[in-house]
């Protein structure tokens, strides 16, 4: 039997794990693999057990957006008039192949689920261990919506990365099989999803229950009369959470198909797991939310914990990142990224991973299902998916029923309550509607100031 000559990280692995594995020792591997960071292991990273040839060599990766290995895809590798037939593990990884003409062209070929050769990744051969890093298509939309207090694009093959700096999109989760489909697909239709990884079918029931029956005047006055409140302030809320624009999108992968507007929120899936999961994927479960990518014109990206803490201005000493560094996993994007991030968390717990978005034109929090009047999260749900009708059905029974939050002494004791939200609403009292609504952030945002300026726009206009 032939000697191993590398190991692919798995979750649980250690480097001296891995030492003792394979009667290795640890300063060995540090040195063969020049790691800068011993202790910091990311899955499918590749740990080579004894010093490899200078002979050039190029290797691949397979995954899904959700960061998960795509296992036994059937590729060719074409390295200049070379070609290779070959098949991915459970890492995601093809084959080491080497390298004999430097500056040749490499080409990467599939077999898609139709049978058809299909070439999704382009290089050039280049000197050393050389890495090509093929992730399957992302979702891409126009609209972004705003994330909720944290204290309550198409993409193309990437290229190579060098062995002294791997690459920094680890697989994750369990394999994706055989069949999956990998594909290049240039459509950016507004309002359409296109997702290339498969959605779980129970998701897909509750997305097959939509209704197109927007929202009408009478809808919104019936709402206003039940809380006795101006209609305005109702429609102010869906403009200031959804930009008062169509609460669903069509996924492309099925016409007949319609999907609500979400936003994942991991701060609030890591308390709903207990942090179960921030090990092995801190990218949707971590004890701190989201960021955004600048706070001021200052872009947080590439900092570190400190300086991140030091750019904000923040009171408390929060650990916002799992390894020290705000990266793409790290901050807030576009909704459409959002459902890649509820597709991963919903292989991990299904019921967290729905609380922890919040859903269509009022974007309500999963996590608020029983205040709505559901006695399930999947009630809520399926309820969301139907149509803009049941949304304003639970935004006004959310109104209604949402308990008032306590006020608290320095001491955090019980010493009164606040003003309900339903009360907030009739009042038109801005900032104890956001307080109650978005969180006791919400002067960050702005979101007071954000909701009356909605208001006096549908007021100025006479709707």
């Amino acid at each position: 039997m032939t000697a191993a000559t590398s190991h692919t990280v798995v979750q649980g692995d250690t480097l001296n794990a891995i030492a003792k594995r394979y009667q290795k020792s640890l300063n060995e591997l540090i040195q063969i693999n020049k790691l800068s960071n011993p202790g910091l292991l990311k899955i499918g990273q590749v740990i080579y057990l004894k010093p490899m040839p200078e002979a050039n060599s190029l290797q691949v990766m397979f995954m899904d957006l959700l960061r998960s290995p795509i296992d036994g895809i059937k590729a060719k590798l074409k390295i200049g008039e070379v070609e290779h037939l070959l098949q991915s593990n459970a890492s995601g990884l093809l084959p080491l192949v080497e390298v004999h003409k430097l500056g040749d062209t490499v080409e990467v070929w599939v077999l898609n689920a139709r049978k058809d050769w299909k070439k999704v990744g382009q290089s050039i051969a280049s000197q050393g261990r050389q890495w090509m890093n093929l992730v399957s298509p992302s979702i891409k939309l126009k609209q972004d919506l705003a994330p909720h207090d944290a204290q309550d694009a198409q993409k193309k093959p990437e290229p190579a990365h060098t062995a002294d700096k791997p690459h920094d999109g680890n697989p994750k989760g369990t394999p994706i099989k055989e069949g999956s489909p990998i594909h290049k697909n240039k459509s950016s239709a507004h309002n359409t999803i296109e997702l290339s990884v498969d959605i779980p079918q129970d998701l897909m029931d509750y997305f097959k229950g939509y209704k197109d029956q927007p929202i009408t005047d009478e809808d919104w006055k019936n709402a206003s009369a039940d809380l006795k409140c101006d209609v305005n302030v109702l429609r102010a809320f869906a403009k200031v959470e959804s930009g008062g624009r169509s609460a669903y999108w069509q996924l492309k992968k099925d016409g007949n198909v319609y999907v609500p507007a979400i936003l994942y929120e991991r701060h609030y899936f890591h308390r709903l797991t207990g942090g179960v999961h921030d090990k092995t994927d801190p990218d949707v479960s971590w004890k701190a939310g989201y960021l955004f990518k600048k706070h001021k014109g200052t872009s947080l990206m590439g900092l570190s914990n400190a300086q991140v803490h030091e750019t904000l201005k923040d009171p408390a000493q929060r650990e916002y990142t799992h390894d020290n560094r705000v990266d793409e996993d790290d901050v807030y994007s576009s909704y459409a990224s959002a459902y890649l991030r509820l597709l991963k968390a919903y292989r991990l717990d299904k019921n967290a991973a729905l609380k922890a978005c919040s859903w269509g034109k009022f974007q309500i929090m999963g996590e608020n299902y029983t205040i709505c009047g559901k006695e399930k999260i999947t009630e809520f749900v399926k309820v969301m998916c139907s149509g803009e009708k049941g949304q304003l059905a639970l935004l006004a029974a959310f109104i209604e029923k949402k308990p008032a939050a306590p006020i608290r002494d320095a001491n955090k004791k019980v010493i009164g309550w606040h003003k309900t939200l339903h009360q907030a609403v009739k009042d038109k009292d801005w900032r104890m509607i956001a307080y109650n609504y978005n969180g006791p952030g919400y002067e960050a945002g702005s979101y007071h100031v954000k909701l009356e300026a909605a208001y006096n726009d549908y007021k100025k206009a006479g709707v």
